[in-house]
């Protein structure tokens, strides 16, 4: 069980290692309220974006890697 949950993470982990590498900047939209009068609410769309380090994300593959060979490793 624990070898299962060892390869799982790392296969997360060279995953999402894997996005941040090749991409720059994670882009999401939230939504907000404007202005509130009375029952009346206004909102609004906004983009926001965080920046992604490609070194954390090759630490992520490096250590997703580390992980699977664990896990794959007979005790």
């Amino acid at each position: 069980m624990r070898n299962t949950v060892l390869v799982l993470v790392g296969l997360i982990a060279i995953v999402v290692g894997t996005v941040m590498v090749f991409s720059r900047e994670l882009t999401f939209r939230t939504r907000e309220d404007v202005l509130k009068v009375g029952p009346l609410i206004v909102t609004a769309d906004r983009d926001k974006s965080v920046a992604l380090s490609p070194i954390i994300g090759g630490v992520a593959v490096a250590g997703g890697v580390l992980l699977v060979a664990l896990g794959a490793r007979k005790a």
